[in-house]
């Protein structure tokens, strides 16, 4: 043997035993733990939706899963030169699950499934009827009977998916649709023996899902068909997909989660007609409503698709659903004209600018969760009139998954956007008494040229017996333009706005309030801020800057920013002093060029919305109503807030809305002795105002940021609003705090610790004004002027008409504002057995049965 060859195989035994000694050693996978099931579960405040033909769900709730099993998956391994050994390479996951899927229907059919995004169950008949009490983990049923059962098998390996291996989802699975007479689900009962029957919803049952090889579930979507037909007809049935008057018609009557309305309540006749109308239109709509939207949104929704109005009929008070459609007879409809026409108050037509030539329909899809479908229609006469420009609007129709129904509707929105529509609100006599919603009228005046227009009704409201009066809002019927008559119109007599800057009339300037101040510099107040409120004083105007001057100085200096005009309306009655919460409705605001709406507390605690301004009493506006253009009632009214107290206004003081726009003046160290005057400079499209001819405002600081806050939600023996008193006078009140008040709160909240140094002093005056008693350092929640005390306080006589100073007081500082209450003292005789009521007017006025 040649030493070449000797060396060889020596070295080819080395690397053997090298190669065996550096080997890993393969160790089997430990089994996990079964409760390490990585999946989303149920959601306490999660609802079941209401679905509607058959849209894909998305919104399954997984509401348990539990069970888990795992099993080996082994694998032969090559352990040396000549050993092979077999390893747990990982570990199969199977699980149950109990997952909800809708609001029950003994009639619903499941269609498809998917795991992801791939498809791993199908049944173009539907899967439903299913008793739920026949299926085991393991178990497979016989194949004549999982149909009848409502069992069926998932399994999202398939050729056409693009699975994931070993993170798909296998396993028969157990559909129940729900209802009335729902049994109890044989494996969940096998689980859990108190399991309920879940009879008002459709759920899945996977008694043993293979969900792969890793411990993560994924989303599970389902498709499930689901016809509602209470209405009583064949119309129900849509190619699938529901009628729309059947979903209106279940939300009204459906007892569960609808308005629960009786047949007496409902025009079903209506309902039936246009039922018919949208089957041999072909237009049904697949749906889903969470309970999380409001009912009125699903309604609006279905009526938009459809182009439809629900309304309460004014002769039958029924409820009842109306297409919009070409099938009016113009000849026997009601004409408006100058005959019947009371006033005509808004009247016009939209600009070409505002219309479109493309409209882009989003529809969905049933092939796959959460995609869409796009169609596409055009105006190519306008496209062309414009030059090739396209304007181009995209409308969302969820409920639409046919192309062509969504052409047809594209088509009809085209029609609707790319024609300038014309607009009318007007007031007729009783004539239109039986308008109802929907209805098509005529409408000619000469004065501005329109002859017999066709309009289609969409508002109208009855009025009162007393004012004999309908108003009507109104639109152009689009399937009949071309048809109206347009003739020369008078002369507009339109008369141009002054565009030159004109001086302020109305302002009110005071103090920032020390909690705005605070917010305002984000830093402790430490000198006077004034805010000013100016009415703008024409359409064409644009701000103003603002200038101060002091103590009689001649040069007047510029303040920092420009600042806007303050939104101002007009008390329209008296509005007097109440409980700090005031639901009366007695405040109403009339002349305010401003929308004021409703907001939430919280709106007003952390952001101070809705702020007003009356006098010199802040409150806050949480509940609002518009009684008509720029007149609104205040149903709920948080009065006296910050360093402000209740106090009476009347009739025709200006209302400030002093949280939209204010100027302000920060900063600056004026004394309490100082006269200061401001200038408003304001600007228009003309320009801007001389300075000389702004008038000026006169204005004294008093320190208003370092004065304490006064006592709120003071109570008379109980009574925001006493009149007679006949015992002891007790004062209730709470205590505020400037310094640790971060937001704005009503008066009602609860009682703070005051400043440190703070009391309380109560002056009882009479009617003429004299002091009867004064009464200081008190420091609690309440005060009890005993009717004895009284008496001997005033010489053995009662004050009689009272008129209550309560004054906080800190380190010989005045709050800001007193609050005072008035009342009248009611004093009890006896001689012998009869008590003698007198009322005391005034001190003149006191007698008293002598023994």
């Amino acid at each position: 043997m040649s030493a070449l060859l000797i060396k060889y195989l020596i070295s080819l035994v080395i690397s053997i035993l090298l190669a065996e000694l550096l080997r890993p050693n393969i160790q089997n996978q430990k089994r996990p733990a079964t409760s390490g099931l990585d999946a989303t579960t149920a959601e306490a405040d999660r609802t079941i939706p209401v679905i509607w033909g058959k849209p894909v769900n998305t919104s399954l709730n997984l509401v348990w899963y539990g069970d888990v099993r795992t099993r080996k998956i082994t694998k032969t391994i090559k352990t040396g030169l000549f050993s092979k050994k077999k390893l747990t390479v990982g570990f199969n996951y199977y699980c149950g699950l109990h997952i909800a899927i809708n609001s029950a229907d003994p009639d619903a059919k499941l269609l498809r499934m998917w795991y992801g995004q791939n498809l791993c169950f199908e049944d173009e008949q539907g899967l439903g009827l299913g008793s739920v009490g026949d299926l085991f983990p393991g178990q497979v049923p016989l194949e004549g009977l999982q149909a009848l059962l409502g069992i069926g098998y998932a399994n999202s390996y398939r050729k056409a998916n693009k699975q994931t291996p070993g993170q798909g989802l296998k396993g028969y699975f157990n559909f129940c649709p729900g209802g009335e007479g729902t049994p109890v689900n044989y494996y969940l009962k096998s689980i859990n023996p108190r399991s309920p029957s879940y009879s008002h919803v459709s759920y899945l049952v996977f008694p043993y899902a293979h969900i792969g090889e890793s411990n993560s579930l994924r989303a599970i979507n389902v498709q499930v068909r689901r016809l509602p037909k209470l209405l009583g007809s064949n119309y129900h049935d849509i190619n699938g997909h529901a009628n729309p008057a059947e979903i209106l018609y279940e939300c009204l009557k459906n007892e569960v989660w609808g308005l629960g309305l009786d047949d007496e309540q409902i025009g079903k006749d209506s309902f039936l007609r246009a039922a018919q109308t949208l089957y041999n239109e072909n237009f049904g709509l697949s749906l889903m409503w969470k309970d999380s939207d409001k009912m009125v949104n699903i309604f609006e929704e279905v009526l938009r698709h459809v182009d439809g109005l629900v309304f309460t009929n004014s002769w039958t008070g029924k409820v009842e659903l109306r297409l919009l459609r070409d099938d009016v007879n113009t000849d026997t409809i009601l004409h408006l004209n100058e005959s019947n026409i009371l006033n005509l108050s808004t009247y016009g037509r939209s600009s070409t600018d505002e219309t479109s030539n493309e409209v882009r329909v989003v529809y969905s899809s049933l092939d796959t969760p959460e995609q869409n479908q796009v169609i596409c229609v055009q105006d190519l006469g306008d496209i062309t009139a414009r030059n090739g420009q396209i304007i181009s609007t995209k409308l969302q129709f969820p409920g639409i998954t046919d192309s062509e129904l969504a052409a047809l509707v594209a088509t009809r929105e085209l029609r609707n956007l790319s024609h300038p529509s014309l607009k009318v609100s007007l007031t007729c006599n009783r004539e239109a008494y039986y308008i109802n919603p929907g209805d098509r009228v005529k409408f000619s005046r000469e004065d501005i040229g329109i002859k017999e227009l066709v309009l289609v009704v969409l508002k109208v409201d009855y009025g009162d017996l007393e004012s004999q009066e309908i108003a009507i809002e109104a639109v152009q019927d689009v399937f009949f333009l071309g048809t109206s008559h347009f003739t020369a119109a008078p002369s507009s007599e339109f008369v141009p706005p002054n565009k030159d800057a004109l001086p302020v009339e109305l302002v009110r300037v005071t103090e920032v309030p020390y909690l705005l101040q605070k917010k305002i510099l984000q830093a402790e107040p430490s000198t006077t801020a004034t805010m000013v409120a100016a009415k703008e004083p024409s359409t064409s105007s644009m701000g103003y800057d603002l200038y101060y001057s002091v103590n009689g100085s001649s040069y007047y200096d510029l303040s920092d920013e420009t600042s806007d005009f303050t939104p101002c309306g007009t008390l329209a009655s008296d509005y007097f002093s109440s409980s700090p919460v005031d639901t009366s409705g007695s405040l109403v605001i009339s002349d305010l060029d401003y929308e004021l709406e409703s907001v939430l507390d919280a709106d007003v605690r952390e952001n101070g919305e809705n702020l007003i301004l009356i006098g010199d009493e802040i409150m806050a506006v949480t509940k609002v109503t518009a009684i008509e253009y720029g007149v609104y009632r205040v149903e709920t009214c948080w009065r006296g807030l910050l360093d402000t107290v209740i106090s009476d206004h009347f009739a025709g003081e200006p209302v400030w809305l002093i949280s939209s726009d204010v100027g302000f003046i920060l900063d600056q160290d004026w004394d309490q002795d100082d006269n200061v005057f401001l200038k408003l400079r304001t600007g228009a499209m003309g320009g801007q105002l001389d300075l000389e001819d702004a008038p000026p405002a006169a204005f004294n600081p008093v320190n208003r940021f370092e004065k304490p806050y006064p006592v709120t939600n003071v109570r008379v023996n109980n009574s925001y609003e006493p009149e007679l008193i006949t015992s002891d006078i007790r004062f209730d009140f709470n205590w505020r705090n400037r310094l640790s008040q971060k937001k704005v709160i009503p008066q009602t909240d609860a009682s703070v610790a005051p400043e440190e140094n703070s009391s309380l002093r109560l002056r009882f005056y009479n009617i003429a004004g004299n002091l009867k008693k004064e009464v200081t350092g008190v420091t609690e929640t309440s005060y009890t002027l005993a009717e004895n005390d009284e008496l001997d306080d005033n010489g053995g006589e009662y004050f009689g008409t009272y008129d209550v100073e309560l004054t906080v007081i800190r380190d010989g500082v005045e709050a800001y504002q007193s609050e005072r209450k008035k009342f009248q003292r009611e004093e009890v005789y006896q001689e012998g057995d009869m008590h003698h009521l007198v009322q005391s007017l005034s001190p003149a006025a006191y007698w008293r049965f002598e023994e």
